[in-house]
């Protein structure tokens, strides 16, 4: 099985797509440390990363987010009789290369990790608890790192209370950090004071929803090859002109050579 994550390598001006393949053992059980490959848009070639740490499982096409500089994806400690020993959240840092485990509230890091989705809110890295409650009930508990890698600094922010159980998962927030949810098959937007929902008029099967946060920025994904291309043009030229005025100067001293003779 495997995952994958996209960002931004703002050290070297790189997009860049990280792979994490797992192979399993005799039993059934992913082995650990999984295949890591990554490919460089600027280079334009996969590349296999052995050094990577990872001890992590990252389930089957975990979704992700990118946020400061790294992708993210919700993940599980596995026990030596393969169930599940905790949740956690992996990230995968785009400029060193390297993964790193963050941990979560007690009270989550005991749940499975399909109970649990994991977002940007704003400009912090939050996860979005699925708790069933009695009878058709359900809610939505949100926890929001305040702190970037500081375990300490999880807070639950809020609860969205479905007493009808008719809303779907959390999909993602807007700028009026209304919520995103899927309700019969339509996106709708949850007002987090006046309790109202909105739909957004955007059709589809629940499952296939996706929001994703971005910045604006200046650098363009399909112009970054053609960027090094430029440069490379650049040297290629003046390497050309400067061995061509070398060859001028060696001719000349050949001349003033033969007249001196």
């Amino acid at each position: 099985m495997h995952s994958i994550g996209f960002g931004f390598d703002s050290i070297n001006h790189d997009c860049k797509v990280v792979r994490v393949t797992y192979v399993e053992d005799d039993d059934g059980f992913d082995i650990v440390p999984p295949e890591v490959e990554r490919y460089s848009l600027s280079r334009g070639c996969w590349q296999s990363i052995s050094y990577c740490g990872l001890q992590s499982i990252i389930p089957e096409r975990s979704p992700q987010v990118y946020i400061n500089g790294a992708v993210h994806w919700i993940a599980y400690d596995r026990k030596t009789n393969g169930s599940i020993r905790r949740s956690l959240i992996v990230s995968f840092n785009m400029c060193n290369e390297l993964f790193r485990e963050i941990f979560l509230p007690d009270s989550l890091a005991a749940q499975c990790g399909i109970d649990i989705e994991i977002n940007v809110f704003g400009e912090s890295l939050c996860v979005m608890h699925d708790v069933f409650l009695s009878g058709s009930n359900q809610t939505y508990d949100m926890w929001v790192m305040e702190k970037c890698s500081v375990v300490e600094s999880w807070m639950k922010l809020f609860a969205i209370i479905d007493y009808q159980k008719s809303l779907g998962p959390v999909i993602g927030f807007r700028k009026n950090s209304e919520v995103s949810l899927e309700r019969s098959e339509n996106l709708v937007s949850y007002d987090l004071k006046t309790k109202e929902t909105k739909n957004l008029g955007i059709h589809g099967v629940g499952c296939f929803f996706y929001v994703a946060t971005y910045v604006e920025s200046l650098v363009l994904v399909r112009g970054l090859k053609g960027l090094s291309g430029r440069h490379e043009s650049v040297n290629e030229t003046e390497q050309k002109r400067t061995a061509t005025k070398s060859r001028k100067n060696r001719q000349h001293t050949f001349l003033m050579g033969r007249k001196a003779s």
